[in-house]
């Protein structure tokens, strides 16, 4: 990569302005803990892609950084259009209220990895709670099976996870 302008001169894109090595490049280390949320993303990424990200987020985060996320488990060929047809009747009612945006091509919902089993195997040490268990513990109801308005969230998991030990690139080799 060519090297960058800065007001002290001419440097690398791999340091900064003072001549360390930037976050996330070979030469440098985290500074320190740091806080990420994927949350709302991951299911609109391909299985690919979802790996790396958290290869990436863990080579730049330094033991006892935290994670915020979900992700729904791999769903069964025979339950995909069934998903997918929750989706269209949600975004159905949601055309009402200006909403107009087919999502049913847009997640992934083909085999992909266990977000929590990658996780601890790059070295994040984690607590999960589902859609309904989280509404439970704060004083709602649990999202009933038949409730097409919010059933497709039903199957989220959503996981806290703190970095323990570092173990950069293991999710995406899985």
């Amino acid at each position: 990569m060519p090297p960058r302008r800065s007001s002290a001169g001419w440097w690398p894109a791999t340091r900064d302005r003072t001549g360390r090595p930037r976050c996330g490049t070979p030469d440098s280390t985290p500074p320190g803990p740091t806080a990420w949320i994927a949350e709302g993303l991951l299911g609109y990424l391909p299985p690919d892609a979802q790996n790396r990200l958290i290869d990436a987020i863990t080579a730049l985060s330094a033991n006892g950084s935290w994670l915020g996320l979900d992700t729904v488990p791999p769903l069964p060929p025979s339950e995909r259009d069934s998903f997918r047809q929750r989706i269209v009747m949600l975004i159905g009612r949601w055309k009402n209220h200006g909403f107009n945006v087919d999502m049913t091509d847009m997640v992934y919902l083909d085999e992909h990895n266990d977000m929590a089993a990658c996780l601890a195997t790059d070295g994040w040490e984690m607590v999960g709670a589902s859609t309904s268990e989280l509404f439970l513990a704060n004083g709602l109801d649990a999202i009933a099976e038949h409730d097409d308005d919010r059933a497709p969230f039903a199957i989220a998991t959503y996981i806290s996870a703190k970095l323990k030990v570092r173990a950069s690139g293991v999710c995406s080799k899985r």
